[in-house]
């Protein structure tokens, strides 16, 4: 667990940075578990993915991965990175998205497929503060599987770019950028709006991660991804994995709710609930 002090350090670098390193997020027996989990998403889909160019010799890929296998319906809490995303992004913050992604050791890159500088979904992270203010919606966290090295390609950012309020120039070049290298079980946090790309696996192993896109509770996006996961995964997940993606009903905001406790609304029945305009059926 992340003391306090640790995790008031760590979210004074994500508003002064744009990024901050999360020492043992994961213990060796999980860093284990997780990539067991990864191979094998990766394995099941290897077929179909290629043929979409999901996967290549390059870079394999796996998308929406939460309800894909038993070991992600809970992997996203993890403690050290939830303290640190609810710091940043509210206690009611979620998560939008999950992925596999790993580089493989050709020292080749795919276009288009986050190797170019960028920021994450720009139409809110970014544009709406141009000339501004900056405020945080959304973090990106990698969780480093292997050791992540300059060699095989670990993430690239630009440090304060989320403060410029800008999209970068998807070639600029790496004068000014810096290689965040962490161990296995460490997880790699930035702002959303943080200049930043990925780095060509030139070792000669794959580079494994898995990655979690969170954000503010009230951002709806574009991709919905709970509408993906299959029942049988939702009736495993914890009360706490289904609030974390965003599938528990929430209580509406009329004046009459805000008045209630939270003991008060947890002990509405069904009738009550459909007048105060929020009934789970």
């Amino acid at each position: 667990m992340t003391t306090e002090t640790e995790c008031r350090a760590q979210v004074g670098q994500l508003e002064e940075l744009g990024y901050a390193i999360i020492s043992n997020a994961l213990s060796a027996d999980a860093v284990t578990a997780a990539r067991d989990a990864v191979k094998e998403i990766l394995d099941r889909e290897a077929e179909v993915a290629r043929g979409t160019g999901t996967q290549t010799d390059n870079l394999r890929n796996a998308h929406v991965i939460v309800g894909k296998h038993p070991h992600f319906y809970e992997f996203f809490l993890n403690p050290p990175v939830m303290e640190i995303v609810r710091e940043v992004l509210g206690f009611d913050a979620y998560l939008y998205d999950a992925n596999i992604r790993v580089p493989m050791p050709t020292g080749k890159r795919e276009g288009r497929k986050g190797f170019q500088v960028h920021v994450d979904r720009e139409d809110y992270a970014v544009t709406p503060f141009t000339g501004g203010r900056h405020y945080p919606m959304a973090l990106n966290v990698v969780w480093c599987l292997t050791d992540f090295t300059k060699e095989n390609g670990t993430s690239i950012v630009w440090p304060r770019s989320h403060l410029s309020g800008e999209v970068p120039d998807p070639e600029l070049d790496g004068s000014d950028a810096i290689s965040l290298e962490a161990p296995a079980g460490s997880a790699i946090a930035w702002d959303a709006a943080l200049w930043h790309r990925g780095g060509i696996n030139r070792a000669d192993a794959p580079r494994w991660c898995v990655l979690g896109y969170f954000q503010r509770s009230w951002i709806k996006g574009i991709t919905d991804s709970k509408r993906l996961l299959p029942p049988e995964a939702i009736q495993q997940m914890s009360e706490d994995a289904k609030r974390l993606l965003g599938i528990l009903p929430a209580p509406s905001d009329y004046s009459e709710v805000k008045a209630l406790t939270p003991d008060q609304i947890g002990a509405l029945t069904l009738e009550q609930k459909k007048v105060l305009g929020f009934p789970v059926y």
